[in-house]
């Protein structure tokens, strides 16, 4: 009779410990999921900044030369040199009469399904380059 008992302990001690190794698991399972998320979602908001800066760069530089008349004009910048897959950059530059040069930044990055999009706008002023 004995025997038949420390049998049952041990089937129960390995029925126990193989439900916490599975629960574990599942936990781990959930929060490694949840950090790629996470970490997907900090990579396409660094790199719409950095497409934001350099639009904005490039509007600094390239704005005075480009506001022909009142007319706003847009234009797409190549984002290949960015090396960012999958994105996309235009500036609309204005010179609304009586105003400094102002542009507006849209910018477009992505992985998969996830797109993400910002819009930034700015005036120019007389003084900078």
């Amino acid at each position: 009779m004995k025997r038949r008992n420390r049998r049952a302990y041990g089937l129960i001690v390995v029925l126990i410990v193989l439900a916490l190794v599975s629960g574990s698991i599942i936990v781990l399972t959930q929060v490694s999921g949840m950090m790629v998320f996470r970490t997907r979602q900090m990579y396409l908001e660094a790199r719409t900044r950095d497409l934001q800066a350099s639009a904005r760069a490039w509007a600094e530089l390239n704005a005075r030369s480009q506001a022909e008349g009142t007319e706003p004009r847009t234009i797409a910048l190549d984002t290949k040199p960015l090396a960012a897959p999958g994105a996309e950059l235009r500036v609309t530059i204005s010179r609304p009469e009586g105003k400094p040069v102002g542009a507006a930044v849209q910018s477009a990055c992505g992985t998969g399904r996830r797109v993400l999009r910002r819009r930034g706008a700015f005036s120019l002023e007389d003084g900078r380059k």
